[in-house]
């Protein structure tokens, strides 16, 4: 389709990601009457019906998260991995108990990102399978300001606990001032990557001995 389209530039007026999917769209109708083709009726009807064709194929691509309906719950895939209740001092018993790293999900109803959030993780594939290795805690709302440390009131955001302590893993995202905030599937798969990781080796420190972000 690229080498059709690119010996016919008027055929192609843009590519947008509509569903899921990028569509190629025809720029008008004189630019197909002008396409050089056979002189016969016949042959000219089937040229332009095969050029339409072409053009409405789609292919597959990541599309916006705002064209898709939005995800308000995580898959049941995920969510069977979630704790019963959400409240911190029955979390951090479990995991103490299991000596799993513990990981704290908060998002809120109607919150975009958090649609965003789910919706890439239902997607996805790589989270669940480490779910198993975690102790995992969603809190929702009211029930997410327990876990919220002191200046962070955004949404989503996402904690990293050692089995057995108060304080948080310094395992955090990628933006400087909202620094739980883990937006999608990837950034979630690395933090609780490396949460196994410092649990199972106990490294806690930097080279210097000094405690910092992971």
């Amino acid at each position: 389709i690229s080498s059709f389209l690119s010996k016919r530039p008027n055929l192609l007026v843009s590519t947008r990601s509509t569903g899921g999917s990028i569509a190629f769209k025809a720029k008008n109708s004189r630019a197909l009457r002008n396409w050089p083709c056979p002189g016969q009726a016949m042959w000219r009807l089937a040229a332009v019906a095969c050029v339409l064709t072409l053009c409405s194929v789609t292919l597959p691509c990541d599309a916006a998260f705002g064209h898709m309906k939005p995800a308000e719950h995580f898959s049941d895939e995920v969510a069977k991995h979630f704790l019963k209740s959400s409240k911190m001092s029955y979390a951090k018993r479990v995991a103490a108990k299991k000596g799993r790293p513990l990981m704290v999900l908060l998002t809120k109803k109607g919150c975009g990102a958090c649609q965003n959030l789910k919706q890439s993780v239902n997607r996805g594939a790589e989270l669940a399978p480490l779910l198993s290795q975690l102790v995992v805690v969603h809190a929702e709302n009211d029930a997410a300001t327990e876990w919220q440390q002191p200046g962070n009131a955004y949404a989503p955001q996402t904690y990293f606990f050692a089995p057995g302590e108060d304080e948080p893993l310094p395992i955090l995202g990628t933006s400087e001032s909202s620094p739980h905030y883990f937006h999608d599937e990837t950034t979630l798969v690395w933090g609780a990557k490396k949460a196994i990781e410092v649990v199972a080796t106990g490294e806690r420190m930097n080279k210097k001995g000094e405690r910092t972000d992971l």
